[in-house]
């Protein structure tokens, strides 16, 4: 039974996540990542209850988002992890998977205020270029990468993509 608070949620297509204080008043690192639902485990099981996904230690989550089969997470030094569906390159580190248990995310990104995850891509604000700007990653097939760089290409990229946003 989880019995200490959540500090985050994040509800994915298939499953579910919630970041877990393990001691009020504690620090970061105390946190703890549970999830339930499609795909949660090492070997890709169901769990109908939450399941411990990630201990406490020095990850230091901060925010959650899900996908259909994959959880993303900010960490407090501004760098993002993710683990699981990897075949259109939502993890972001470079290369497309299968399901992936081991926590891994874009190298290039080590700014990030915020991440933004969905069926099959994802996108963060990150402060690589001075300022912070929008980078996205994983499947293209509605341009939904927003980069000039993939414009026709519905394959995607396994790698973040820097998004021009025009001047108002």
């Amino acid at each position: 039974e989880l019995d200490q608070p959540a500090v985050d949620l994040a509800a994915g297509a298939n499953h579910t996540c919630a970041l877990i204080a393990n001691d009020s008043g504690a620090p970061l690192q105390s946190r703890s990542l549970w999830c339930w639902g499609a795909e949660v485990t090492v070997d890709g099981a169901e769990s109908a209850t939450p399941k411990l996904v990630r201990s406490a230690g020095p990850l230091q989550p901060q925010r959650l988002s899900a996908g259909k089969d994959t959880t993303l997470m900010l960490t407090t030094t501004g760098g993002i992890l993710g683990r699981g569906a990897n075949d259109q390159g939502q993890l972001g580190h470079g290369e497309l998977g299968g399901l992936e248990a081991d926590w891994s995310g874009p190298q290039t990104l080590s700014r990030s205020r915020m991440v933004a995850t969905t069926w099959a891509h994802a996108c963060a604000i990150d402060g690589e270029r001075g300022a912070e700007s929008v980078w996205c990653w994983g499947a293209n097939e509605s341009g939904q990468l927003g980069s000039p760089a993939m414009t026709g290409d519905p394959s995607g990229s396994a790698s973040p993509l820097y998004v021009p946003l025009p001047n108002p």
